[in-house]
């Protein structure tokens, strides 16, 4: 009865679309409809279902290894276990390690076949529950919920009242919309979680001034090794990655700024040592006779022009996204990627004027 009660597919999931018909590891783009998914889905969300498809593959790998084992390698099927892995990759519940409820307890990369395969003891427990998972997701949702392990139950609790008939919402966590569509295949028009994630214009960035580094060769300011012990050092200080904007302020994240910082002080002639000097005082607030002002200035910079190309590249994507009509295409996904963009261009024109 409850298998019947799930849904048949999964058409706004991603990763449901980009999984391809046979085993892969890498997404599909192999008809106009999938790649025209692939080329609209926001760097970070691309980025998440790429990580998703990987973990669905070393799941599916080892699952067959299973199956071979126990004489069932025939009911191997690639397209069902991605139906599988989705139903309770959007419908678990975590009960955490030795039935303690702990929704932080997995490993961000975990997936649910690593879990199963950990001594009982050490991963955490998931589980589906039939009724539960018709709860639906507000992010005003006020409840608390717990596995309460002496009456083996999953117990939610609203922390206000409700009147009959009015519909009962649980939260899903404080997500932002790209996370929302690649986990559950949806998103919020009002959702207050939503950012920007730089973490791509960053890498990308790095990426063409080490090359632009290993063309001038002997006459760059600073070697490409450079620039990779620069962002060594800003890993190890725990201030690399999660360059986050929103709406909710005009300065931008002290992490995204300090590594801006740091590597625009190279560039513009410090050297390795002269750069992770001036680094280090401007974050103790040691500006001496104003040295730093040219790097930090160049550092707002960047993520004005930044922001300014996003805000152009999202403007073009809406655009695009309000004018397709392919029929091979689900529509529910379609309108959320128009919602995202135009959250990405929202955020991205609100810090360019900043």
């Amino acid at each position: 009865m409850y298998i019947k009660s799930l849904p048949s597919s999964f058409p706004s999931v991603p990763l449901y679309v980009l999984a391809g018909a046979e085993p892969t590891a890498e997404l599909c783009a192999n008809t106009p409809a999938k790649r025209w998914v692939v080329d609209h889905l926001p760097p970070s969300v691309r980025l998440r279902v790429a990580d998703q498809l990987e973990r669905l593959h070393s799941d599916w790998t080892c699952t067959c290894t299973q199956l071979v084992k126990i004489g069932l390698a025939s009911l191997a099927d690639w397209r069902r276990y991605v139906w599988s892995w989705l139903v309770v990759n959007t419908r678990c519940i975590h009960l955490g390690p030795q039935s303690t409820a702990s929704s932080e307890s997995m490993p961000p990369k975990a997936s649910c076949l690593d879990m199963l395969l950990l001594p009982i003891g050490k991963r955490d427990n998931i589980a589906l529950a039939p009724v539960l998972d018709l709860l639906n997701h507000s992010y005003q949702a006020s409840v608390s919920t717990y596995f309460d392990a002496k009456c083996r139950r999953f117990v939610i609790k609203t922390l206000r009242p409700y009147h009959k008939g009015d519909e009962v919402f649980i939260s899903y966590g404080p997500h932002d919309n790209g996370f929302m569509l690649a986990e559950y295949g949806f998103v919020l028009p009002d959702n207050p979680y939503c950012v920007l994630s730089l973490d791509h214009a960053v890498e990308s960035w790095i990426r063409a001034i080490k090359s632009k580094l290993d063309a001038l060769r002997a006459r760059a300011p600073i070697t490409t090794e450079n620039i990779d012990t620069l962002v060594a050092l800003v890993k190890q200080h725990g201030l690399w990655g999660d360059f986050a904007l929103s709406l909710d302020t005009t300065e931008p994240p002290y992490r995204l700024q300090a590594t801006l910082y740091l590597i625009l002080a190279a560039m513009q002639g410090s050297g390795l040592k002269g750069a992770v000097s001036r680094w280090e005082c401007w974050r103790h607030g040691k500006d001496i006779n104003g040295v730093g002002a040219k790097a930090e200035a160049a550092t707002l910079c960047w993520i004005k022009q930044t922001c300014t190309d996003i805000a152009l590249h999202a403007q073009q994507m809406s655009s695009t996204i309000q004018t397709t009509e392919s029929s091979s295409i689900d529509p529910f996904l379609v309108h959320c990627l128009g919602i995202i963009w135009s959250k990405i261009d929202a955020i991205a024109r609100h810090h360019s004027r900043n």
